[in-house]
């Protein structure tokens, strides 16, 4: 999925997101979600993968990818307003 709920406003893309995380827990599949926000990557994701340039530069739980040491990662959640 890419991107799926990017054009949205927030009250409908939580709604589809919890309908998503009901189709994960019901099926249990595997989903590939891309996205920008780093809300929705950890409100989604069990295991995160963070690209620069096409490249992994940094993979992990959400609670690993909290604490980072990846000065991307870190620009990029501090640019959010989440703590490292």
């Amino acid at each position: 999925m890419d991107e799926p709920f990017s054009a949205l406003d927030m009250q409908n893309r939580h709604k589809l997101q919890e309908q998503l995380i009901g189709v994960w827990k019901r099926f249990e599949n595997t989903i590939v979600f891309v996205t920008h926000d780093v809300d929705e990557a950890f409100a989604l994701g069990d295991y995160l993968y963070v690209l620069d340039e096409g490249k992994v530069i940094a993979s992990g739980t959400p609670e690993e990818m909290s604490h980072s040491n990846n000065s991307i990662v870190q620009a990029f959640l501090a640019e959010r307003g989440n703590e490292l």
